[in-house]
């Protein structure tokens, strides 16, 4: 199963008109810039046990992944911040590690991107 919906990433590359990929392009480094903060937000949120912090951190972050067609990457966050809401830290924590793996997962297929395009 692919870590990326080609279909959302399409929608981006046809929002270019130029036909030059430079939109999808930004979009991308914006995702890697974002993503290392946020994940950054999330692990600082669950070490200071702030169930707020961690809610406002993954609710950006999940749109912000569904955005280039992370859609798992996506929906573990929605849990997460669903946890922050709930005040369910120890729900978030058991499911830090898989939203750990996921994320490398996009970050090395939206590098891959960028080295093709």
């Amino acid at each position: 199963m692919p870590v990326l919906n080609n279909a959302q990433l399409d929608q981006l590359r046809n929002l270019d008109v130029s036909g030059e990929r430079q939109l999808i392009q930004k979009f991308l480094h914006a995702f890697l810039d974002s993503a290392k903060k946020y994940m950054r937000q999330l692990e600082q949120a669950l070490d200071n046990n702030d169930a707020e912090a961690l809610y406002r951190a993954a609710h950006t972050f999940k749109s912000s992944a569904a955005n280039i067609g992370a859609e798992d990457l996506s929906e573990l966050l929605g849990r997460l911040e669903g946890f922050g809401k709930a005040g369910a830290l120890v729900n978030a924590r058991s499911l830090q590690e898989t939203v750990q793996q996921q994320y490398q997962l996009v970050i090395n297929e939206v590098k891959e991107i960028l080295e093709k395009s």
